[in-house]
């Protein structure tokens, strides 16, 4: 009696979403350059409070990945000696080292590191460019597309030239092309999600230049996760809520109240004048004068309030309160003045 023994081998398939986060990772020694093991790292990212905690294994590393991109206050603490504090800036899908080097403890010993000069990210051989809020809130832009913001990165080569680029609603494809490539050759995720329409070469939705936390252009030997295009990779990853109440004119109050934001008050000056002459019994003539908008004072419009205009927030013209069609104001002009004269037998 023969028996077959049947092996099979199951393959199974893992599929795993974009990176839309970073990595925090590093070493910790003692002062003589030996392995500290069993070390505890905090790292509470300062907007929202989030805080992730990873042990050092037998090499001294550690690592947190999949951490929300932000600012973090990173602390290391080991049985025997003091703790010591550096802050962290953890971008789109990078991997930020953090070294710390621990001293014995002593009464109250604590070491905070305030400020540390960027560092060159060695675990990855990919090339980006990369643009934070605040870069992204400063620059100004000819229209809110997010599109816009690739020409201000190292090998941008513009492919435009015809009406209608960079809307998704159009159909006319995108201008964005890196190193030679077409725009064919470019790939768009929002937040992780897949956003390319790969039939007009662009972007299926555009995301509003305000919600953006963060602005990143893969162009080369970047990683298989971010496949689909030979070209560049556009990544958009957007804001989320912080600890923070959102306070947009800078105050240094919790809370917002009603009538924070307004439009140029109304300054206006009418005026009559008239005089009555006697010509004779039964007789008289008067003259009269009358102005609307005597000074002729400018009254500006609201500031546009579309956040999807290039001009949100500006006062771009005047009006005139007073002439209206329908709920429309005409720009005409505010000083108006009118004679008469009336005989009176």
């Amino acid at each position: 009696m023969k028996t077959a023994l049947a092996v099979f081998i199951s393959c199974c398939v893992c599929v795993c979403a974009q990176t839309v986060t970073g990595t925090l990772e590093g070493r910790i020694t003692d002062a003589s350059g030996g392995v500290i093991t069993g070390a505890e790292v905090t790292a509470k990212n300062a907007d929202t409070g989030l805080v992730r905690v990873a042990k050092t294994n037998g090499s001294g590393y550690f690592q947190m990945t999949f951490l929300p991109i932000g600012a973090y206050d990173v602390t290391a603490w080991a049985t025997g000696f003091g703790p010591v504090e550096r802050k962290a800036q953890v971008e789109l899908s990078s991997a930020r080292e953090v070294d710390f080097e621990m001293k014995p403890a002593s009464v109250d010993t604590a070491v905070t590191v305030t400020a540390e000069s960027p560092q060159i990210d060695t675990s990855r051989g990919d090339l980006k460019s990369t643009i934070d809020e605040k870069a992204i809130e400063d620059r100004p832009l000819s229209s809110r597309n997010i599109l816009l913001l690739v020409e201000q990165l190292p090998g941008f080569q513009s492919t435009g030239g015809y009406s209608g680029v960079n809307n998704p609603t159009l159909s006319s494809g995108s201008y964005v092309s890196f190193n030679g490539a077409g725009s064919r050759s470019v790939s768009f995720q929002i937040a992780g999600v897949n956003n390319d329409d790969s039939s007009e070469g662009t972007n299926c939705q555009n995301a509003n230049i305000s919600s953006i936390k963060q602005f990143q252009v893969l162009t080369n030997s970047y990683s298989a996760e971010f496949g689909r295009a030979g070209g560049a990779v556009v990544l958009v990853e957007t804001k989320s809520g912080t600890q923070r109440p959102f306070d947009p004119g800078g105050s240094d109050k919790d809370s917002i109240g009603r009538n924070t934001f307004f439009g140029e008050g109304l300054t206006n000056l009418d005026l009559a004048l008239f005089k009555s002459f006697l010509v004779r019994e039964g007789q008289r003539l008067t003259f009269r004068a009358e102005a609307f908008g005597l000074t002729n004072s400018p009254h500006f419009s609201f500031p546009t309030a579309s956040t999807a205009s290039a001009s949100f927030g500006r006062i771009s013209g005047t009006y005139n309160p007073f002439n209206f069609v329908g709920t429309s104001r005409n720009d005409a002009a505010s000083r108006i003045i009118q004679l008469a004269l009336r005989y009176t037998f």
